[in-house]
Parts: C-alpha cells; sequence; structure tokens
C-alpha cells in the first residue's frame, strides 16, 4: 500500500504491523537534506564516543543517550544531541566538544575506519583508559578504527 505523507503533516507512524512484521517506508525528495546521525563507535572494544555537560568526550559503555548520538554533518562538523552548538575538537590531542569547532575543526572518514581531523591530520582515538585523543595515524590501528552513523560520507584516499 503506497500512502503520500505532506512532509508538513508532523510524521509518520507504522501500525498495525503483525509480531516479526516489517513496515517499508520510502522517503523521496526530501524537502530538507537528511543529516547522519547515530552512535559513534571503535569497532573492537564497542564503547561509544561519550559528550558529557562539560565538553569531556571519551569512549564508554553504550547507552544510546544524547551524549552518545551524534550528527556528522557535510561539512565535516561533528556535535552530540547533548550539546548541539558544541562540536567535536582537536585540542592540542585532547577531543573536546566546543563552540569553535562547528567553524574550525573539520573531520573526514577515510575507508580504513580513521576519523581524521581536517587541522591536525591526526586521528579519533581511544585510549588504554577511554579517553578519547587524537594521534597520529596508524594502519588500521584498533583504537583508531571506529564506525560512523549509516549515511557519512567514505573518504577513499
Amino acid at each position: 500500500k503506497t500512502t503520500k505523507v505532506d512532509a508538513k503533516s508532523g510524521g509518520i507512524t507504522a501500525s498495525n504491523v503483525p509480531s516479526h512484521g516489517t513496515a517499508v517506508f520510502r522517503i523521496a525528495k526530501s524537502v530538507s537534506p537528511v543529516t547522519p546521525t547515530g552512535l559513534i563507535f571503535n569497532t573492537l572494544s564497542m564503547k561509544c564516543l561519550t559528550d558529557d555537560k562539560s565538553g569531556k568526550v571519551s569512549f564508554k559503555a553504550c547507552d544510546g543517550s544524547d551524549g552518545q548520538t551524534w550528527q556528522v554533518r557535510r561539512d565535516g562538523h561533528i556535535n552530540s544531541l547533548l550539546r548541539p552548538d558544541e562540536c567535536i575538537v582537536d585540542a592540542e590531542g585532547k577531543i573536546l566538544s566546543r563552540h569553535s569547532g562547528c567553524h574550525t575543526d573539520g573531520w573526514s572518514y577515510a575507508v580504513s575506519g580513521n576519523l581524521i581531523n581536517g587541522n591536525s591530520a591526526n586521528c579519533l582515538t581511544e585510549a588504554a583508559d577511554g579517553t578519547a585523543t587524537a594521534t597520529k595515524c596508524g594502519y588500521e590501528l584498533n583504537e583508531q578504527v571506529v564506525a560512523l552513523p549509516v549515511g557519512v560520507t567514505v573518504n577513499e584516499k
């Protein structure tokens, strides 16, 4: 069954889907660009990048909170839902969430799984204690291979 829904109507809800059933929604001609939003996690430790109210960023057990839900903008700036006007920055090797980052620190996602800062060329790294740091990129180092939300552009260089 196909139903057209005006974008201004407030949303779509799946109803009457049987147990173990599937509802499929096809969205065409988006009114605005879609910003990839979801978890960023280390693929070995399975810990999620986590923002806190102070702007300190670390890797912690995933809980799906706003501090662990990230938007990866087309311009490479990355912000959590907890602090939507603050983007992650490489502050001399420390990863912080700062307002200035939304203007200065763009990131790119490499096919290797590295998230690379456009200014320092350092990679997002999970330190042994869970601290989020930016260090020189290595070749597929476990502490530097991260997964980003679906829809993020992958740089094949």
